[in-house]
């Protein structure tokens, strides 16, 4: 109940029925309990319709004691009270399944900014919730009301939260940035393959794999039957390394690798024997576009 009427000086209730004489007035007074707050008087119970100069005498219908103008018929009058509760709002900064603030804070309202942070609003009022990432390593990923962040709430870094009724608690997820490194084979004799950070592949197209801020990927080539390979090329056709499994470390961007693979070169050799020595008494031998004995 959110607070009591009262006619003339008889006892506060939540209703109050009585009988007055044609032509005379009466005075009332609306007292609100604790954490509620009188709003004004109305004439129906929805209290959408202000009691004016018609029912009241020369007061306005949001003073809490009015007198009423001559009253001549039946009279109601409805006192609307509101909840004015003290609600807190919290925000925590969740990284790492943690509440901290390694990867960026948190603020509700005007409250001071942290890996928590506490605001208080009167029941049924408006707040804003504010995500902050500390640097370019990490992300946000959205607003959770879970600890285990798995109930989505908004997904920008400001979080309106309306109507609030009752205390409440919404986390900001924060990651490490993440980034996609893809293998490619150049050509068509090999394929590619991560084992690091995780097994990926192979295949004989692409690859790609995600890794973490300032992590390191491994890059596996391994050649078709007759080639070698021939070394890993960045988009601007540099060399990056020639060794087949190659570690990239500290990345801080997403790029790709190409594996290029070259068949495999053998020397062939032919000599012209007479009597067990190599000679060209009894003929000669060639390979190609090359003469010798």
């Amino acid at each position: 109940m959110g607070g009591t009427v009262q006619l003339g000086s008889d006892t506060p209730a939540a209703k109050i029925e009585t009988t007055v004489e044609w032509g005379t007035s009466a005075t009332l007074t609306a007292s609100a309990n604790t954490n509620y707050k009188f709003v004004g008087w109305y004439t129906n119970a929805a209290c959408t319709v202000e009691a004016d100069s018609t029912v009241l005498n020369n007061c306005l219908y949001s003073d809490n004691v009015v007198e009423t103008a001559v009253i001549k018929k039946d009279l109601t009058l409805y006192a609307k009270f509101i909840d004015v509760t003290p609600r807190k709002v919290t925000a925590n900064a969740v990284f790492g399944g943690s509440i901290v603030d390694t990867a960026g804070t948190v603020q509700a309202g005007d409250a001071k900014a942290g890996a928590t942070s506490t605001t208080e609003v009167i029941n049924g009022e408006d707040t804003t919730l504010y995500a902050n990432v500390k640097d370019s390593k990490y992300k946000f990923m959205g607003w959770y009301s879970d600890k285990a962040c798995t109930i989505a709430v908004g997904e920008n870094e400001q979080l309106a939260v309306t109507n609030v009724r009752a205390d409440c608690e919404y986390y900001a997820l924060f990651k490490l940035q993440s980034f996609s490194i893809t293998a490619v084979v150049d050509g068509s004799a090999g394929t590619v393959k991560f084992t690091a950070p995780e097994e990926v592949g192979p295949s004989t197209t692409n690859v790609t794999v995600s890794v973490d801020y300032d992590g390191s990927a491994t890059f596996v080539a391994e050649p078709s039957e007759g080639y070698d390979f021939d070394g890993w090329y960045n988009s601007s056709d540099t060399l990056v390394s020639n060794k087949a499994t190659y570690v990239h470390e500290n990345i801080t961007s997403d790029f790709t690798l190409y594996a290029r693979f070259k068949l495999k070169e053998f020397d062939v050799k032919a000599s012209a024997v007479l009597d067990g020595a190599v000679s060209a008494t009894g003929g000669t031998v060639q390979v190609g576009d090359t003469t010798a004995a």
